[in-house]
């Protein structure tokens, strides 16, 4: 992976050391700080700078009054605030945060901004897309609980969403959302959550111990960072070299909206404009190169993904072998002849090893207990020579 970053014109006024223009932006200042509800429809916890734009009930969530949601690895402090942002039943019942910012964002002027979220296990029932943040002239305001679109006009819609708006389903680690957002000048209020109506939200996967029939997302550590305030600006990252099998699909690059970066192929075969990442499904071993000029500051990088033909293992061995339960929870069986030296194998379906089990032993069962995710998994089993014997998929649901 070669990186090369070229300032294509000087910047004057450069400002050095970045800035963050969102106020407690992972709300650890805070008036009645107990685990609770924050807003006018509670004055129970008053978040410093922070305020509810309607009538429904942010909740507030401080490890200094709960020390239990420090277990929450939270990314920054020892607060951070739950929001409901979809209703299967279609009620279009939403809850909001909302924030002045420090400074008012300049015409043109290009802002990185992020924040950090999380599926809320035991609680949320279903993962949904369409978090997101909107930036306004003014400050938002409803005298209802309902969403800033149909019922609340004017229509409204988050200028940064997660990648792709993809659905956000990780209930055991942080997602970092993030992208970049050109102002057009006078933006002083950033409000954070769903601005699309229950039926233009795509629903998820559903979580069986989830109590309250919504999705509710965790959030912290809340950025708005001018451009101009990162020395050498955010530079073109293809991401690392991988490896993946025939047919299976690769990531590249990063989950950064908005980045107007450009894919080819080394050839010079265009792969798509206008995004930081991109899915590749390669037939033979592919390097792709991506581009990007922003704020005057042009850079590239490239990656390369290995493709392993598997299609010659031969049908009788594969079907040797059997894998169950499919779905699981994260705890399986690989029942077959399994010998002395045999290497069992936890990928991502980006080809990520996450696991890796060598038999010490021939046994005819092996038992696995791990600690996945929800989500899809390729699970190989190779000989001591490395020859693939039996490849599969499985499926995690927890």
């Amino acid at each position: 992976m070669k990186k090369w970053t070229i300032w294509i014109f000087l910047i004057t006024n450069q400002v050095f050391g970045q800035v963050n223009l969102v106020p407690n932006p992972s709300f650890e200042q805070c008036v009645n700080c107990i685990t609770t509800d924050f807003g006018p429809a509670s004055y129970q916890a008053s978040i410093v700078d922070w305020f509810n734009p309607n009538t429904c009930t942010p909740d507030y969530c401080t490890a200094m009054d709960y020390p239990a949601w420090l277990n929450y690895q939270i990314p920054d402090g020892q607060a951070f605030i739950g929001i409901g942002t979809y209703d299967p039943a279609g009620s279009n019942g939403r809850e909001y945060a909302t924030c002045a910012l420090l400074d008012t964002l300049l015409a043109s002027k290009w802002y990185e901004v992020s924040f950090y979220a999380r599926v809320k296990e035991g609680h949320s029932r279903f993962a949904s897309n369409n978090l997101g943040v909107h930036f306004s002239d003014t400050a938002l305001h409803a005298a209802n609980m309902y969403l800033f679109n149909v019922y609340n006009p004017p229509l409204l819609e988050a200028q940064v969403k997660y990648f792709n708006n993809e659905i956000i389903s990780d209930s055991a680690h942080w997602t970092l959302v993030c992208g970049l957002y050109q102002a057009h000048g006078g933006e002083k209020y950033l409000t954070l959550g769903n601005f699309n109506t229950d039926a233009q939200t795509t629903q998820g996967m559903e979580y069986t111990d989830g109590i309250v029939w919504q999705t509710y997302f965790l959030i912290d550590q809340v950025s708005v960072i001018p451009l101009d305030s990162i020395v050498g600006g955010i530079p073109a990252d293809a991401g690392p070299d991988q490896t993946i099998y025939i047919n299976d699909t690769a990531f590249i690059g990063q989950k950064i909206s908005n980045m107007p970066s450009v894919w080819q192929k080394l050839d010079g075969t265009s792969v798509a404009m206008n995004t930081a990442g991109v899915y590749v499904s390669p037939q033979v071993n592919t390097t792709y190169v991506v581009s990007q000029t922003i704020n005057g500051f042009y850079s590239t990088d490239t990656v390369t993904v290995f493709v392993i033909d598997d299609l010659g293992i031969e049908e009788d061995f594969q079907s040797k072998y059997k894998l169950f339960p499919v779905p699981n929870n994260g705890i399986f069986k690989l029942q077959g002849s399994l010998l002395a030296g045999d290497q069992l194998q936890i990928m991502q379906l980006d080809g990520k090893l996450l696991l890796a089990q060598t038999m010490m032993q021939d046994e005819e069962t092996m038992d696995l207990a791990t600690h996945l995710s929800s989500g899809t998994y390729v699970v190989v089993l190779k000989n001591s020579e490395g020859q693939v014997k039996y490849r599969n998929r499985i499926v995690v649901i927890l």
